[in-house]
């Protein structure tokens, strides 16, 4: 306490930007020729009845929304890294709120839903190589000083999915 200093710091104002939002700016955040940042290919996902469900609970104060469908099938795939040797015999453990917010018919088809937007990402060529890779984090919470235009900023995010390529010694992100 005695040998304390004040320290001025540059004001960071709160400018919440989306990945998506800093990659049609050009903006690059890493350049090191071992990190491959790779997106999930949407368009191979198949037809899914939850969208209906999604729109007819859209009104709803506390309805079943998409971003409930996307923590269900990151969940799913989670835990499908956590038992890589019986991702075939294993019961997926849901968040309970988000379940609360269907019925059982509805219940029925979201986890379907759930379980075939899943295995179509362990069926992509990025999903075969995360499957195989001897480390993977999922949801990783990251911070990072970052300038942006000139003004130093903190990124801060999760990474939906992180590992390590033994076959190429590149880290896909």
């Amino acid at each position: 306490y005695e040998n304390a200093c004040l320290e001025e710091m540059p004001v960071i104002k709160d400018n919440h930007t989306s990945p998506t939002e800093l990659k049609k700016e050009g903006i690059a955040l890493f350049s090191m020729d071992k990190v491959v940042f790779s997106d999930f290919n949407i368009e191979i996902a198949p037809e899914l009845k939850t969208d209906i469900i999604i729109k007819s609970e859209k009104k709803k104060e506390n309805g079943f929304k998409e971003n409930h469908f996307g923590t269900l099938v990151h969940a799913y795939i989670e835990q499908c890294f956590e038992n890589r040797n019986k991702i075939e015999r294993f019961e997926p453990i849901y968040p309970a709120e988000i379940l609360e917010k269907l019925n059982k018919t509805s219940l029925e088809i979201v986890k379907a839903d759930v379980e075939t937007l899943g295995k179509k990402f362990f069926e992509s060529e990025i999903g075969k190589k995360a499957l195989k890779s001897s480390w993977c984090k999922c949801e990783y919470e990251f911070k990072m000083p970052v300038l942006i235009n000139g003004a130093l900023s903190i990124l801060k995010g999760i990474i939906d999915l992180l590992f390590f390529d033994e076959n190429t010694g590149k880290v896909f992100v």
